[in-house]
């Protein structure tokens, strides 16, 4: 079967994503010392392993690229609503 992707919308991805958000106001520093430990924690082997058996990849990534996957990522679905002309009710 030919995914969307080869059908209708190529690029397409509809990855799901965690992460841990923070208030808007937090600092830098507290900012860095969250994502650095998370960062420790997914990169352990019995954390990659759990997370594998479960059918998911995990991502470290800093906060920087995580706004931009996010950012990419409402670009991508504007683009399908758009596309599909989804209305809002």
């Amino acid at each position: 079967m030919p995914t969307i992707s080869e059908q209708a919308l190529p690029g397409f991805d509809s990855s799901v994503w965690y992460g841990i958000y923070v208030p808007a106001n937090t600092s830098d520093k507290t900012v860095q010392q969250l994502n650095q430990a998370f960062v420790s924690i997914l990169k352990s082997n019995k954390m990659v392993a759990w997370l594998k058996d479960k059918g998911l990849e995990p991502v470290a990534d800093s906060p920087s690229q995580a706004k931009k996957w996010l950012s990419d990522d409402i670009a991508q679905w504007k683009n399908v609503v758009s596309t599909a002309h989804i209305e809002t009710e």
